[in-house]
Formats: C-alpha cells, structure tokens, sequence
C-alpha cells in the first residue's frame, strides 16, 4: 500500500514486526472485500480516547500467525466479505484461519489451519465465504508496517493506521517461516466451534449497570434468541428481537459517559441491545447489561447479519478459568512445533 504522509503504510521494508528471511512483497490484483491489516490492537490507551481496534477474532489471527511460525499478535491481512487476489512478488509461507472460504493458490485448494510455502507468481485467490464474516491471512514474518501508537491495526472507526487494501497496492511481509508447522485444523480450543452455523451461544457475565436495567431485562435477554442485524461489523453488533422491559430507572435519562470495553453489551433507551467491537469507541453513554467472555468474543463477531445469537450468564471466576485453559492450549500448540 502506497504511504499517506502523516500516517502508517504498508509496504514500508524496514519498520514493524519483521521476520527471519529475505523480506517480501505480493499486490493487490483484485480486491471486492475490506482487506485490513490488524494485529493485537491499541491496548492501554482509552484513558486518551483512543479505540484498542486490532482483529474482529483474535483467536483465529493467533492461530493463523502460530501457522507461520510468527508471534500471536503479529500483523496479518483481514479480509471481510467479498474477494481479494494477491500476486507473489516474492516465496512466502502463508496460512488462514477463521471463517472459512474458497480459497486456491495457483487453482490449488488451500484448506485453513494449515501453513504452506508459495513461490513468486504465485496467485492466492481468496474467494466468497461459506459461513462467518473474518478470515485471516498471515504471511511468515508478519505484515511490515509502521507502528502508530504501538500497534499496525486499521481502525475503521477513528482511520488511525493504514488505509484498507485496494487493487494496486504493495504488500510487504518480514519473511521466514515453516511451512507445515501444524497439519490440523483441529488445533485445541481454538477450532473447536465452527463460525458460520445456525445459532450460536455466547457467555457472559453481568456488566456495571445490570442491576439499574433490572432483573426483567436480564432474564428476557438471557431466555431470548437474537438476529444479527443488517450493518453490523467491527465497530458492534447490533441485536433484533423484542424490546427488553427496562427499569423505570434505566428509562429515565441516560449515564454519564464511562469507559467501554469489546464485548460490552449495551441497552438503547428502546431497549434494544447492542454489542461492541474492536472499533468501539473509548466511552458510551447507555448502561451495560453485560460483557461477553473474552474466550468467546470472536464466535460472536464471526455471526454474520441474519444469523442468531444465543446467551447465557456465568461467573466471572469460570470466565477466567476459561481464558486460562485457551492461553494453555495456545502454549501446547507453540511447543508441539518446536517438537516437530
């Protein structure tokens, strides 16, 4: 991608999070999808109004860099619904995860959850989606990028980092990897929910303002099944069903602006819920009737518009449990292949 003066760009040799190798470069030939370069996110820095942005579906850009041989967090391309082409300028070692696609290399069905070696002039076509709404592509040694507030995440809502991808632009990545790192899509915790099926059931705990609401609404939300609306993406989900039966407290004016969080599901003064995404803003002013697990944020963002969420209430200490049990399995994955 061509550089804008006064923000990051990709395609800077040099600057970022480079691998071992010869770096590389592949173009953008064809690009129908919003293509974006994500990692980690902006961590730490709400308190300066700034979003934390990063991947939709953190776990399948862990994966899809632990494919590569690359750390967790490193930058890769997300693509969202639609097509993107990329032509080789360079050899690579390439993997997705996330939602699954048709997706070839040269006409070579290339499955998800397994890394593979590409030669220069080598085309990856990453076609239409069969279910979800993210897929990651990592590139051995991570996207290079110029970090900007210490991360190379494209934040759709603010436009801080680099610009979406279009067909022209120059994609340069650090190099290295192994291919065939791992030759299983089931990889342990990370795979084991498919994106993309009829309903989804999604945990949580009860936010700051779940008593204000009222136990009426927590009950109704919990026992409700819940379409995905139509303009949902990154910045939040927006959730169609019944109108919750507010408190006569949560009806009457609205909260000072507080601190949000992915995942945090606010209620509208007509009661409808809306859940937050990476691209959330810093604060909101609608009361909190909960906040999705960690371990299950992803599944939620990977439902596409039409599709049905499900959610049920669980502690805090089980939440914590299970983010632990994720970030061990992650580590099994990570010695399995220095093993190998």
């Amino acid at each position: 991608m061509t550089p804008v003066p006064g923000q990051p760009g990709v395609g800077q040799p040099g600057m970022g999070q480079a691998g071992v190798g010869e770096p590389g470069m592949a173009l953008v030939d064809a690009c129908s999808a919003l293509v974006t370069v994500q990692d980690g996110g902006r961590r730490g820095l709400a308190h300066m109004g700034v979003p934390r942005a990063g991947a939709a579906d953190l776990d399948a850009l862990s994966l899809a860099n632990r494919l590569v041989g690359s750390s967790p967090h490193a930058p890769a391309l997300e693509v969202g619904p639609g097509t993107v082409a990329l032509r080789l300028r360079s050899d690579a070692v390439l993997a997705l995860a996330g939602a699954p696609r048709v997706v070839d290399l040269d006409g070579r069905p290339v499955p998800p959850g397994v890394s593979v070696a590409a030669e220069a002039g080598s085309v990856l076509s990453v076609g239409p989606l069969r279910g979800g709404m993210w897929t990651y592509v990592a590139l051995g040694g991570g996207v290079v990028c110029e970090p900007l507030l210490g991360s190379c995440s494209a934040d759709t809502l603010s436009g801080l980092g680099p610009h979406p991808l279009a067909a022209g632009h120059a994609v340069h990545f650090g190099g290295g990897g192994t291919p065939g790192l791992w030759a299983s899509r089931e990889a342990p915790g990370l795979c084991s929910a498919r994106p993309g099926s009829a309903a989804v059931t999604v945990r949580m705990t009860p936010g700051p303002h779940a008593s204000l609401l009222g136990r009426a609404a927590a009950a109704a939300f919990a026992s409700g099944s819940w379409e995905v609306g139509a303009g949902s993406d990154r910045t939040g989900l927006r959730l169609l069903g019944p109108a919750l039966p507010l408190a006569q407290e949560a009806r009457s004016g609205s909260l000072a602006a507080v601190g949000m969080v992915a995942g945090a599901i606010q209620v509208t003064p007509a009661g409808l819920p809306i859940v937050l995404g990476c691209n959330h803003g810093a604060t909101g002013g609608y009361p909190v009737l909960a906040v999705i697990w960690l371990a299950d944020l992803g599944l939620a963002f990977q439902s596409p518009p039409g599709s049905r969420l499900l959610f049920c209430w669980t502690t805090t200490e089980a939440a914590r449990s299970e983010l632990h049990r994720r970030v061990a399995a992650r580590d099994v994955l990570r010695i399995g292949a220095l093993r190998r």
